[in-house]
This record gives structure tokens, C-alpha cells and sequence, in this order.
């Protein structure tokens, strides 16, 4: 009977195509909106997993500002900005530490590095130490990191500190990385020699640090503070503990450490691999959670399409359920007949949104270097959810169908 009764509401779909179309149309944009949502997040997420595991679950990192409230839940990102807390000492303080293996600060330099007539626009200028190739897990394409942080330079102008290209600035400046290295750019009116190229980053995560240090030039941390006029702004420090079992035990020192320069003032955070993916889980679970709302609004306004729609096609075959109820049909088939019309309008909305979200997927991945993940459970999600708007809106119709009287049906015309 379930059997016979899908096919006829195929069948009755079929016949008023262009309708059956907008009437799911409400439930294609709810669906697609929820799952394009669900797989661009997931295969994000992916992307995050798959780069700490690459930089080392202990990876600790050190940024201004206490960013998480005072329960570590609230994120709040913008607590970073300004003037930073972190000094030199805190850097020597970390380094001081036994369970730390090496540590090494991060300043932002304002500038655009140039080659003659050549700009490298887009370029983010960084101080640092050489350790922070050996934190970050940097791989050079040619040449080698700068060895010394070359503090003579600072002193002496006509001695040129030493600095190393993302790949990125190295293709805008040089025909080739391996043209790039012992040769000379200019940055804030300063001649630096490049002594090496970072290797071109891989396809993918575009908000990996393989993508991001590609567009970076690194200088030496002394010369940084000399050109921003004698003080480091340390936008973050990036260390390392020696083991991952002493992860914790690192953490807990760092913070004491820094609490103690800082004359107890937590104005810090202190986050691991681990703390930075849950930060992502609770960023993207906001934003679905809100995506999801309004795919809600979508799908109840194709719900009250289905209800009315199967209100009108109810009353166009007004004849034909009293002739199904003349030859035998009970209430129960009529209305499994109508419900299970419904049901399947709703669930080929639902597969057509899957299949519209799959469309939108394709495009993100194409523009944006991310790599969308659908999941068994967002199918099952989209079936589930649309199969449930089928049912809810189409009962009354169906019983509305089922209690009509045979007589009064065989005569409307």
C-alpha cells in the first residue's frame, strides 16, 4: 500500500511540475544553507586538526591581552589589539624555563619591501629570532635562515642585516627563489640581504601558516626594535615544550612566570594546539547555530507552501477520493496517500537542497582554498529535517482529505 501510494504521488507531482518545484523551494534553500554550512565548517575544521598536527601538539602560544574570560569560555579576539603587554622579559622568562625547548617573539613592522622599481605588495614585515623556524615548522626552499639576530647591524648603517622571503614576496621581487638569495631589497630605507626563500606552500588550508609566512618577510628582531624606534611590540611568542607529557606542567610555569613580571595582572593568554581548536568549535558553533535560525525561517515558510499545496490539490481531487472511498478506501488510506504526497515533496526538496549545497561548496572551494567535508549525518540531517517538515505540514491536509464524505465528494465538480 506505502508502495502503491508513493508512486502515485510521483506520479501526481509529475504532472505539476513547475509547482512541486516552487512549493520546495522554501526547503531547497533551508537544506542547502544548513548543510553548506555544516561541510564548509567541518572540512575547515579538518584543515585546523591536520595543521596542529603538523606544527606539534605542543605548541604553546603566547599573545597579548586576556582574549578568554575568566571561565576559559567567552573568546573575544579583539582583547589582542593595541599596544602590547608582552616584553623581552617575558621572552627571557619563557626561555628560562626547563620544560621549554625554544621560544621565539613575533613583532609586526610596518613597510613594503622594494627591488629597484619592484614592490612586493601585500607583505607582512615580522621581527624575529631564528628559532622561530624551528617553532613554526618553516621549510626553505633555498637558502638558510638568517643565523645571527645581527645586532651590529643595528648599530653600524652601513652594514646590511640579513632576512628571509615568504615565497610569495620572493615571486613578485626575483624571476626564481634561488636568484633571491645574497641579493639586496630595501625596506624602511634599510638594505637587507636575502640569505633564503621559505618553500612555496602546498594547496590547501588558505589560513594555514604555510599560506600565511608566504606572503611574510622575516628580519632580525634587534633590527625590528631599531626601526619601530627602540621598542619591540611582541605581538605574540611562540614556544615549544620539550615533550608533550609536560604540556601542561609548561603551560602552568609560563603563566606563573609571565603572572609574576606582570605584577599579577593577567593581561595574556596562554593557548595550545588543542585550546585553539575548541576556540574554532565554539566560533563555528555561533555561526551555524545563526545560519541555522535562518534556515529555520526558510524551511517553515516551505512548509506552510507544502501545507497549502497539498490544501489545493485536496480540493482539485475532491472526486477522486470519494471514488477511492466508493470501491473500499478507508480514512487510513486516504490519508496515507496525501501524507505520504507530502512527505515526498518535502524529502525531494531536501535531496535537491543536498544537491544545491553541494553546488555551493564546489564554488567556495574553487575562490577560497578550503576544502568542504559532507558527512553521513548531514545527509541524514537533511532527510530527517525535510522528511519532518513533510509530516508536520502535511497531516492536516491529510486528514482533512481522509474526512471527507464520500457522497458530498462524488458530486463536487
Amino acid at each position: 500500500m506505502i508502495w502503491r501510494n508513493f508512486k502515485m504521488a510521483v506520479a501526481s507531482l509529475r504532472h505539476s511540475k513547475l509547482r512541486s518545484f516552487l512549493t520546495m523551494l522554501g526547503i531547497i534553500i533551508g537544506v542547502s544553507s544548513v548543510i553548506t554550512v555544516i561541510a564548509v565548517g567541518e572540512g575547515v575544521k579538518q584543515q585546523i586538526v591536520g595543521e596542529s598536527e603538523t606544527l606539534g601538539a605542543n605548541l604553546i602560544s603566547i599573545t597579548p591581552g586576556q582574549t578568554f574570560g575568566e571561565d576559559g569560555q567567552g573568546f573575544n579576539p579583539a582583547a589582542s589589539i593595541g599596544v602590547s603587554t608582552l616584553t623581552e622579559a617575558d621572552l627571557a622568562t619563557i626561555r628560562n624555563i626547563d620544560t621549554v625547548a625554544v621560544a621565539a617573539p613575533l613583532s609586526l613592522i610596518s613597510g613594503v619591501p622594494s627591488r629597484g622599481e619592484t614592490r612586493a605588495s601585500g607583505s607582512t614585515i615580522m621581527s624575529t629570532t631564528p628559532d622561530i623556524a624551528e617553532v613554526l615548522k618553516l621549510d626553505l626552499a633555498v637558502g638558510n635562515f638568517f643565523a645571527t639576530s645581527t645586532a651590529e647591524g643595528t648599530e653600524n648603517a652601513a652594514a646590511s642585516p640579513e632576512t628571509v622571503l615568504g615565497f610569495n614576496v620572493a615571486d613578485q621581487l626575483f624571476d626564481s627563489p634561488e636568484q633571491a638569495v645574497g641579493e639586496t631589497i630595501k625596506l624602511r630605507d634599510r638594505n637587507f640581504v636575502v640569505t633564503g626563500v621559505l618553500a612555496e606552500p602546498a594547496d590547501g588550508f588558505a589560513f594555514g601558516v604555510e599560506a600565511q609566512m608566504a606572503g611574510g618577510v622575516f628580519i632580525p628582531f634587534e633590527v625590528g626594535r631599531d626601526i619601530a624606534g627602540g621598542v619591540a611590540n611582541i605581538i605574540e611568542i611562540d614556544a615549544l615544550a620539550t615533550d608533550t607529557e609536560v604540556l601542561d606542567e609548561t603551560v602552568a610555569a609560563i603563566e606563573s612566570a609571565i603572572l609574576a613580571n606582570h605584577d599579577g595582572e593577567e593581561d595574556f593568554t596562554v593557548m595550545t594546539q588543542d585550546q585553539f581548536v575548541e576556540v574554532f568549535d565554539t566560533i563555528f558553533g555561533s555561526v551555524a547555530a545563526f545560519i541555522a535560525a535562518i534556515a529555520a525561517i526558510s524551511l517553515l515558510v516551505g512548509g506552510i507552501g507544502v501545507a497549502n499545496i497539498m490544501l489545493v490539490s485536496v480540493t482539485e481531487r475532491t472526486r477522486e477520493i470519494g471514488i477511492r472511498k466508493a470501491v473500499g478506501a478507508t480514512r487510513l488510506h486516504i490519508m496515507l496517500q496525501f501524507l505520504i504526497e507530502a512527505i515526498v515533496l518535502s524529502v525531494i526538496g531536501g535531496l535537491l537542497g543536498v544537491a544545491a549545497a553541494y553546488g555551493l561548496t564546489q564554488i567556495i572551494e574553487s575562490q577560497a582554498s578550503i576544502q568542504a567535508i559532507f558527512t553521513p549525518m548531514a545527509f541524514m540531517l537533511a532527510l530527517g529535517v525535510s522528511g519532518g517538515v513533510g509530516i508536520l505540514f502535511g497531516i492536516a491536509p491529510a486528514i482533512k482529505a481522509a474526512r471527507k464524505d464520500p457522497i458530498k465528494s462524488l458530486r463536487y465538480e
